[in-house]
């Protein structure tokens, strides 16, 4: 089959995935405007309905939404299930960083969480067993530590477990155990058109992380298609041995280094094993339209 990316046009940067059951939800940011971060659910990846707002007029006055400038405020979101709880965590710039949870995302989301103070950006959860890590950007740099998701409080010093693979601004980290060991995702490049997404890999969760042998996994930088700035991914299993990608990424006119719509997001097919992960392997050159052998 065919589709034709992106999967969700106009203003949809920074996509965050999770599926639960035979559902999928995703997140993205929204900035300085209102209402913020826009829950979608699907059934088939390709067809998105929105069911709810994590900042809506009921809560909005729990963040400090005065005076924003661009680009400021809901930044980066992560959306994640565990133990019958979906949980987002978010940075609101210039504040920090809050988590918000639901049982179920139609009926709305929580007052903020509000955990770490300052200026660190792209935060993710990674559920452990009975354990909670957030992963966040700060300065550079991958940090990461020990959460109570349901109080906020942090239970354990901050501890640099990534600098990134060698591109600048490391960020975006989602970390996953998947065939017995610790992939760490990364956005480096910057968001513009030398935007590109990395893995490590670590036999613990703390490290040390090493690069995979093809990074960058995921890149337009090179390529005059219609997708340009890819980047700022997530991955999503979609059964026990298929996954997918999403990622944000922007069209624009040949030449011409602007965009009507801003960051929109985008699905690709991803190979993963014990050995090596691969997207969208059978078409390198970034196209709009995907071609897979089944439907998703």
């Amino acid at each position: 089959m065919k589709y034709q990316n992106p999967v969700l046009r106009g203003f949809h940067p920074d996509p965050s995935i999770c599926k639960v059951g035979d559902t999928y939800y995703l997140v993205t940011s929204t900035f300085e405007f209102l209402p913020g971060l826009p829950v979608y659910q699907s059934k088939n990846l390709l067809n998105w309905q929105l069911v709810s707002h994590v900042i809506d007029k009921s809560t909005a006055k729990h963040y400090p939404y005065g005076n924003l400038k661009n680009s400021l405020g809901a930044f980066a979101p992560t959306i994640r299930f565990h133990d019958g709880v979906f949980y987002i965590v978010c940075a609101f710039i210039p504040k920090g960083t809050f988590i918000v949870k639901t049982r179920n995302p139609s009926q709305g989301w929580s007052q903020p969480i509000w955990i770490k103070e300052g200026m660190g950006i792209d935060p993710s959860l990674t559920f452990l067993n009975d354990k909670c890590y957030l992963q966040i950007t700060e300065a550079g740099k991958i940090m990461q530590f020990l959460l109570d998701p349901d109080t906020g409080r942090i239970l354990s010093e901050e501890k640099i477990i990534s600098c990134g693979t060698g591109g600048r601004d490391p960020e975006g980290p989602h970390n996953y155990y998947q065939f017995g060991k610790f992939w760490l995702l990364l956005a480096e490049g910057g968001t513009r058109s030398g935007h590109m997404v990395t893995m490590q890999v670590a036999d613990n969760i703390d490290g040390p992380y090493h690069s995979v042998l093809n990074n960058p996994i995921l890149t337009n930088r090179d390529y005059k298609n219609e997708l340009q700035c890819v980047g700022h991914a997530d991955i999503v299993q979609i059964d026990e041995e298929r996954f997918c990608l999403v990622a944000l990424t922007t069209r624009q006119p040949p030449h011409i280094h602007r965009t009507l719509l801003g960051r929109e997001t985008i699905l690709f097919p991803v190979n993963w094993d014990a050995n090596k992960i691969e997207v969208n392997k059978k078409e390198k050159i970034g196209k709009a339209t995907v071609n897979v052998t089944a439907p998703l």
